[in-house]
């Protein structure tokens, strides 16, 4: 879980708070702890693949109970001087959260690339 210390004010879970949410992360989308929360791991895309660090959220979908789902870019690049190539491009994603009455709680997926399980 990656914990994200907030007070969101919302008392009824629907779509109309999963709009007054989207509105909130937008505010707070430079906040350092969000940013890390929602960085994951793009090394499926390529192992030289570098997140920028620029997040753009897309959207906030109410699923059920007090749990939504974000919706939102990363840019990333991917540098290999050895092939005089240099990448930018950006990877759309989502993740799940719980709404708590002070805090977030994203379902972060502990997902680092091992090649030893390559072979």
């Amino acid at each position: 879980m990656g914990h994200y210390p907030i007070t969101t004010n919302i008392t009824e879970h629907n779509n109309e708070s999963a709009k007054k949410l989207f509105e909130i992360l937008s505010e707070k989308i430079r906040d350092r702890t969000l940013v890390r929360i929602l960085n994951i791991d793009l090394s499926f895309i390529d192992y030289r693949a570098t997140s920028s660090d620029y997040i753009v959220i897309q959207g906030v979908e109410y699923l059920y109970d007090n749990t939504y789902c974000i919706h939102y870019t990363i840019d990333y690049s991917i540098n290999n001087g050895c092939k005089d190539m240099y990448i930018e491009d950006e990877h759309e994603t989502s993740m799940n959260f719980d709404v708590y009455d002070v805090h977030l709680d994203f379902d972060l997926i502990e997902n680092v690339r091992n090649t030893v399980d390559e072979f």
